[in-house]
């Protein structure tokens, strides 16, 4: 485990960082507003059990950030999750987001794994900008949609995005074809 003092702490991985040794990285205890963990055009799968009590999140000049492992997960940033420049966060089937989210024009949050699922986020989603994208699975059958991701959150709303579908294979099965 990698504690770091009680205030503001910021850690930053650049585009070259390797996180395969990453077992736990503490941001200590409290409120500062300065806490912040910052993935910069990093392209990786993630854990998010390893960052623990960061006030932020930050995803930026194009990253792509997979939450890994699959299943149920919390990537928790009380002061906010922030995707912006052109980057992706994309979230399994079961995971969460404790705090608020900003999808700013040009990035996306993609709320798919492998199959339908659904996500949750604690606090307010902002879009910021036209352009901005939340991605979700959507299993078509003969009759038209059987299942789909849901994405929950706990706040307002506000702003403007393109939403995407992934369609993904039928749930229906033997009884009608699968469209992809």
């Amino acid at each position: 485990m990698s504690a770091l003092n009680a205030s503001s702490d910021q850690v930053t991985f650049f585009s070259t960082a390797d996180l395969s040794g990453l077992v736990e990285i503490d941001a200590g205890a409290g409120s500062d507003p300065g806490g912040g963990l910052t993935f910069e055009g990093l392209v990786a799968k993630i854990d998010p059990a390893v960052f623990i009590d960061f006030e932020t999140a930050t995803f930026t000049n194009g990253a792509f950030i997979t939450d890994a492992p699959a299943g149920a997960s919390l990537l928790s940033a009380q002061n906010g999750v922030f995707i912006v420049n052109g980057s992706t966060l994309r979230l399994g089937d079961e995971d969460d987001i404790l705090g608020s989210v900003l999808i700013e024009a040009g990035s996306s949050l993609l709320a798919y794994g492998d199959s339908p699922g659904m996500n949750t986020i604690t606090g307010d989603l902002t879009l910021g900008g036209q352009g901005g994208t939340i991605a979700l699975d959507v299993s078509f059958g003969p009759e038209g949609p059987v299942a789909s991701d849901l994405v929950t959150f706990g706040g307002g709303l506000s702003g403007e995005a393109w939403v995407d579908v992934n369609p993904v294979p039928s749930l229906v099965g033997p009884t009608g074809p699968d469209l992809i």
